[in-house]
């Protein structure tokens, strides 16, 4: 669960506020806090930096972590395990795992 800067995915920097955590993220843009820059830092992990003078954003992502909004953040997580699941992170079908369908027709062909 996100928990503000002890799991370091927020950090400030005078005006400038970094943000690893892509839920997070996406509710201060949510909320009318300026992004300034997004950038990768790894395959899978993302630097979003907002421009925050008024210093707004460490209460907004406190008030996201214990608001609905992170049981949805949560919902659409599980949603994509299971498309990774079915087609890999490329979205390409994974190795033995058919074509992502969850049905299989009596010929033992998935069928979508």
């Amino acid at each position: 669960m996100l928990t503000g800067q002890e799991e370091g995915i927020l950090r400030r920097d005078g005006p400038s506020v970094f943000l690893t955590n892509l839920d997070a993220s996406a509710y201060l843009l949510y909320k009318g806090i300026a992004i300034s820059k997004a950038s990768k830092v790894t395959r899978f992990k993302y630097e979003f930096v907002f421009y925050d003078p008024e210093g707004l954003t460490e209460q907004l992502v406190m008030d996201f972590v214990n608001s609905e909004s992170q049981g949805f953040a949560d919902a659409v997580r599980r949603l994509k395990n299971v498309i990774h699941k079915f087609y890999g992170r490329d979205d390409k079908p994974a190795n033995n795992r058919g074509n992502g369908s969850y049905h299989k027709a009596g010929n033992g062909r998935c069928v979508d």
